[in-house]
C-alpha cells in the first residue's frame, strides 16, 4: 500500500480513538466517582520500500497501547445521606457482585437492601475489613461512619468498611460503572490516616469539562486537516497517473 495513504489511515484511526475516549469522558461528567481516561499511543517505525530517504527508509506510525485513567480524587459532593461516603486519594471500597466476584469501587453511594445487607445502589454487597458482607439489624437506626470507616448505629458498632489500596491503580481493569477488577492483591492502608472516610458525601467525576471540550475541538480540527491533506494527495496521485498514462501512449 502507498505509505502516504497508510499514514493517513492510521492517523485518522488514532484521532477517532481519541475522540471516542474524550466523548466518553464528557458523557460521564456527572457520573459518581468516574475517572477521566486518556488514550496512550506508542510510536513505531516501519520499514517501507518507498519511504522518504530522509527518514532512513522508515515511516512513523502510532499504535494504540490502551487507556490510562486519572485516579486523582474528584470533588467532594455533600449529599446529607449518612450512608454515603467519600474516600480520600488512593482508597477503594471492597464489594462483591452477584457472581461472588470481589471488585473495588470509589462510588460511595450506599443503601440497605431487603435482606438487611449494606449494598451499592447497583446492588453489589459492601464488604467489611474481614471480607464479609455487612448485615444491619432491623432496629439499627441513626447511622454514622467514622473517618476510619467504622459504621455505628444507635445499637453500637456495626462493622468497619473494607478499604483497599493499590500500589499501581493503573493495573485495575474496569468492570462496569465505577467498578474495577484487580489483577494484583490489594493492600490495606498502612496507617489510619492513609485513607480517610467522609460521611454524608460522595465523590464527583474528575473530568475537567472545559479541558475536555477544548480537546474534542482540537481533535475535530485535526481530523478535518487530515481529511483535506488526504484529498489533496489523492488528487495529485490521480493527476500523476493520468500524466503517466499519456506519456505511455507515446
Amino acid at each position: 500500500m502507498d505509505s502516504a495513504l497508510l499514514m493517513g489511515i492510521t492517523t485518522r484511526g488514532a484521532l477517532n480513538r481519541r475522540m471516542e475516549v474524550v466523548a466518553h469522558n464528557i458523557a460521564n461528567m456527572n457520573t459518581t466517582a468516574f475517572k477521566a481516561e486518556k488514550v496512550v499511543f506508542q510510536q513505531m517505525l516501519v520499514d517501507l520500500p518507498n519511504a522518504p530517504a530522509t527518514q532512513g527508509g522508515q515511516v512513523s506510525f502510532v499504535v494504540d497501547k490502551g487507556v490510562r485513567r486519572n485516579f486523582e480524587a474528584g470533588p467532594l459532593v455533600h449529599t446529607g445521606n449518612s450512608l454515603d461516603v467519600y474516600l480520600s486519594d488512593g482508597g477503594f471500597l471492597t464489594v462483591e457482585n452477584a457472581q461472588g466476584e470481589t471488585l473495588y469501587t470509589r462510588n460511595g453511594r450506599m443503601t440497605i437492601n431487603n435482606a438487611g445487607e449494606l449494598v451499592t445502589l447497583n446492588g453489589e454487597a459492601i464488604l467489611d475489613d474481614g471480607g464479609a458482607r455487612i448485615l444491619v439489624d432491623q432496629d439499627d437506626q441513626n447511622f454514622s461512619i467514622a473517618e476510619n470507616g467504622t459504621i455505628s448505629s444507635n445499637n453500637g458498632e456495626v462493622a468497619t468498611l473494607g478499604i483497599a489500596t493499590f500500589g499501581d491503580p493503573q493495573s485495575l481493569e474496569r468492570a462496569g460503572s465505577s467498578l474495577y477488577r484487580a489483577s494484583t492483591e490489594p493492600q490495606a492502608p498502612e496507617n489510619a490516616t492513609d485513607v480517610t472516610v467522609t460521611s454524608g458525601a460522595i465523590e464527583g467525576s474528575n473530568v475537567n469539562a472545559i479541558q475536555s471540550m477544548v480537546e474534542l475541538l482540537n481533535i475535530s480540527q485535526s481530523a478535518s486537516r487530515v481529511t483535506e491533506v488526504g484529498s489533496d494527495y489523492a488528487e495529485l496521485r490521480e493527476d500523476a497517473i493520468r500524466r503517466l498514462g499519456r506519456v505511455a501512449r507515446f
